[in-house]
C-alpha cells in the first residue's frame, strides 16, 4: 500500500500507524513495516524530545567559543 499524500502529511502518518497495528501474519509481532516515511515517523519525536538539549549545547559552544576569540 502506497500513500496518496505527501510524505509530511497527517495522513501519511495515520497510514504508517494503520499498517503497523494491522500488520500481516507472517510477521510475528515483529515491526517490519519500514522505508524512508516510517523511519521519519519513528525518528521526529525521539528528535523533539532532545531538542532543548540541542539548542542548549549549541548555545553554551557558541559562547565557550566567544569567550575564547574575545
Amino acid at each position: 500500500m502506497y500513500p496518496q499524500s505527501a510524505p509530511q502529511d497527517e495522513a501519511t502518518t495515520d497510514l504508517v500507524h494503520s499498517l503497523r497495528r494491522r500488520g500481516h501474519p507472517g510477521e510475528r509481532g515483529r515491526r517490519t513495516r519500514g522505508g524512508l516515511t516510517a523511519g521519519s515517523v519513528d525518528f521526529a519525536p525521539y528528535m523533539a524530545g532532545r531538542m532543548a538539549l540541542l539548542i542548549g549545547v549549541v548555545l553554551l559552544l557558541s559562547f565557550v567559543l566567544l569567550m575564547a576569540v574575545f
